[in-house]
């Protein structure tokens, strides 16, 4: 009976190593279909998109952020928000935590907001009455990146999750489907424990 049950164990063991290499594979096969730009495609080309457009919140006021600071950075999640919005600025403190706790464990990861205020007075407002932690791109600039704002989706507060040569692996949308921010908060949570992203979400 003792070597039944343990055969047992060891199939259910083995059938679900096989059902998670599926689902990672599915989630690999997702991913490689879309991209930000048909002309990306090195490791470190969101790096390169935004050298020297980015700046951050610090002591006060917004500075321009150091040109190499993406370079190390292998999950970028792109916060598309902005201070007129009310459910960003309800949604935007929770993300504040969930960076707060993930980003000291996890130096690969970075937030990068991409604002859709309307003057630079909002931006920066913004960013000081929240308390933005992350970095951003720089206000002027914001209309130049039209590679990302393909990505954004129809409406915001949107979170597009992207590897460093612009592959997206999670989004607020699926197609015009919303589902909301948190859906890829679960995702990155997924990545971080080893498992695949889609699974911990419709778990």
């Amino acid at each position: 009976m003792d070597a039944e049950a343990q055969r047992r164990a060891q199939q259910v063991d083995a059938s679900r190593k096989a059902q998670a290499r599926y689902d990672a594979q599915v989630i690999r096969e997702r991913t490689t279909t879309s991209k930000l730009d048909p002309s990306m495609g090195s490791a470190g080309a969101i790096a390169q998109l935004l050298k020297g457009d980015l700046v951050q919140f610090r002591n006060g006021g917004v500075v321009r952020a150091e040109e190499t600071v993406l370079e190390k950075k292998k999950l970028i999640a792109f916060y598309f928000s902005a201070h007129w919005c009310g459910p960003c600025r309800k949604f935007t403190p929770e993300l504040v935590d969930y960076y707060k706790r993930v980003a000291p464990e996890h130096p690969e990861f970075e937030i990068v907001f991409y604002s859709e205020d309307k003057s630079q007075y909002a931006f920066e407002t913004y960013m000081r009455e929240t308390n933005m932690p992350w970095l951003a791109i720089d206000y002027p600039k914001v209309k130049s990146k039209d590679a990302l704002a393909k990505i954004a989706g129809s409406g915001i507060p949107s979170l597009v999750l992207v590897d460093s040569t612009g592959k997206v692996i999670s989004s607020s949308y699926n197609g015009s489907e919303y589902l909301g921010p948190k859906k890829v908060l679960a995702d990155i949570d997924a990545i971080f424990a080893g498992k695949p992203p889609g699974r911990l979400a419709a778990q």
